[in-house]
This record gives C-alpha cells, structure tokens and sequence, in this order.
C-alpha cells in the first residue's frame, strides 16, 4: 500500500533542497555563467542540467521512500542521506556563486563517496531503492569530469 503522504514528503524534500541550491548559487545567472565558461568535450547544454537534476531528485526521493517503508532501514542510512542531501544542494552555490572550481572538484569527490555508500546502505533495505541511485552515481562522476575539465581550462 502506498503511503501518500510519506512519498509525497519524500519526493518534496530533494526537489526542495535542488530549488534551494538553485537560488543560493544566483538561479537564471547559472546559466550565464556556464555559457561562458571553458568547458571539456563531450559538454552538454546548459539547458539540460535543470531537467536531469529535476529526474534525479525524484528518483532520489522515491529511493528514500522505498528504503522508509521497509524494516530494513537504518538510522545511518537516513543520516547519510541527509548528508549526501545537503552536498548535492550546496555544490552549486560553491561551483557558481562562489566560482571555487577546486573546492567543487572536492566537494563533488565527498559527493560521490557518500552517494556511493547511500546505495550500499540503501541495498540492505530495498534493491529497487539502491538501483535508484545509480543514474545519480553516474550523473556526480559526469559532473566529476565537466568540473575537472572547467577547473583545468579556467
């Protein structure tokens, strides 16, 4: 049985703290200032972040409700996603607002490690929670590169 009010909080939460992120890091100036930055190949455009992101908050939010319904989640699991939460939220007020590439990169490296072990944790509870985060997995190493790749060309 689904339980509406669980999921919708779940799914509410991520986009929140994606909003959030959005306009700490200066929102519509984002944009211009990824058109305007060197970036490696194989980047995409500028247009395409919001709605990949948009997925990927859902998918995480749907994760984080898989993993509550089931008894077999933890406490550390909660608390890592809380933490891997506020990383993903406050890597674009650093990269964009702040214009720290560097610390990006690192920011983004302590990212993927938690993101990683979210799944890891996450798989004790619900398969289908940690398969979730895999696209988000993949997305912090893509974004891995695109930061490596300004922070080299800057």
């Amino acid at each position: 049985m689904i339980r509406v009010k669980l999921l919708l909080r779940c799914l509410l939460i991520p986009l929140g703290v994606g909003f959030l992120g959005s306009v700490l890091a200066g929102g519509g100036s984002m944009r211009e200032l990824y058109a305007l930055l060197p970036k490696p190949p194989f980047s995409p455009p500028g247009i395409l972040f919001p709605i990949v992101w948009t997925v990927l908050y859902l998918m995480m939010g749907v994760s984080d409700y898989l993993c509550r319904c089931e008894s077999g989640d933890s406490p550390l699991r909660r608390q890592v996603y809380w933490i891997q939460l506020v990383l993903s939220g406050i890597w674009p007020f650093i990269f964009f607002r702040l214009t720290w590439f560097g610390w990006a990169l690192v920011e983004l490296a302590v990212l993927l490690a938690a993101v990683v072990l979210l799944a890891f944790l996450s798989r004790r509870a619900s398969a289908p929670a940690a398969a979730l985060l895999l696209p988000y997995i993949l997305w912090v190493l893509y974004a891995g590169y695109l930061c490596w790749g300004v922070f080299t060309l800057s």
